[in-house]
């Protein structure tokens, strides 16, 4: 696949979850980076946001397992964005709050496209 291709594949799948899919608002904090040997502050935690679109469905009784994946989880798949969502990120979908607790990219030439998220209450 050329990299024309690829482009077009990429814009293709993220103009379909816009369209279709419902808005996911991804928030994070990190925290401040202190020097060890002094101390100082070498960078003040930040926090954003980040929004996606997606389509969340549930897990199948057969992925559910109790423990990595618990009933009640959400398999969100959705558009990549400037980040990749991380274990400890907050997501609001349909107006609930959930919690990151994994995530699995699908990558097109080495660009991130489809994020597929795992989240809990």
């Amino acid at each position: 696949m050329i990299l024309s291709d690829a482009q077009a594949s990429i814009e293709s799948a993220i103009e379909s979850l816009q369209e279709s899919g419902e808005q996911a608002v991804f928030s994070y904090q990190t925290d401040p980076v202190f020097n060890d040997d002094t101390g100082d502050l070498i960078s003040g935690g930040t926090s954003g946001t980040q929004i996606a679109y997606g389509y969340p469905e549930s897990y199948s009784n057969s992925e559910i397992d109790g423990a990595n994946i618990q009933r009640g989880d959400i398999k969100l798949i959705c558009s990549a964005g400037a980040l990749r969502p991380v274990v400890g990120w907050l997501c609001l979908l349909d107006s609930v709050n959930y919690r990151v607790m994994n995530c699995s990219v699908f990558r097109e030439s080495g660009v991130d496209v489809i994020y597929y998220v795992q989240l809990r209450k």
